[in-house]
């Protein structure tokens, strides 16, 4: 579980770097299970959290990255190395 925290802390931190509003914690791991391909149901029982709750950081994510859907979203991510 360290080492993961280790990880997220990494993404976080070029997130941080890279965008005018940095990405959260949670936002970072709806971002990566919405890369794996999860709906937000499936998110939303991972994270052990509401499906609304899955929608908000979603649109988060989306205005943070300037993205209008999760493929954008992943595209825009990738290429400013986010993970």
């Amino acid at each position: 579980m360290a080492d993961l925290l280790g990880e997220t802390e990494t993404a976080q931190q070029i997130a941080n770097q890279a965008l005018p509003t940095p990405l959260s914690v949670r936002e970072l791991e709806v971002l990566a299970l919405l890369a794996e391909g999860l709906t937000q149901k499936e998110i939303a029982t991972r994270l052990v959290v509401s499906v609304n709750t899955v929608k908000r950081h979603e649109g988060n994510l989306y205005t943070k990255l300037d993205a209008h859907n999760r493929v954008e979203a992943i595209g825009r991510a990738r290429k400013l190395d986010i993970f």
